[in-house]
């Protein structure tokens, strides 16, 4: 995952685009579901702790949170590739790290 991305702070709108993206991408509908719940899960998280960003540091605090939760590896790996996958998704959009409201790489 690019450590430079962030998403924070973007409006709900953007978030619920690239999801669409990444579900989009997906063949089964098993995946999609499951990443879904993933990403709404990482959304639900990272809105209570005040949005931290969107890098390596804040998957990090992410991960440790789901270890604290006590889900399975294979639980907190899906997880992770939903996000990773997000993170190509805005990458691919020019999202980036500091990036703010109505902002784009390059702009």
């Amino acid at each position: 995952m690019p450590a430079d991305l962030a998403l924070a702070p973007q409006p709900r709108d953007l978030w619920l685009r690239l999801k669409a993206l990444v579900l989009d991408s997906l063949t089964s509908a098993h995946s999609r579901r499951a990443y879904g719940a993933a990403l709404e899960d990482f959304y639900r998280w990272s809105t209570a702790s005040g949005w931290p960003g969107f890098n390596k540091a804040t998957i990090e605090r992410y991960r440790a949170a789901l270890e604290e939760r006590h889900l399975a590896p294979s639980s907190i790996n899906i997880r992770l590739s939903a996000i990773r996958k997000l993170a190509n998704e805005a990458a691919d959009r020019g999202v980036r790290a500091g990036a703010r409201r109505g902002h784009r790489a390059g702009k």
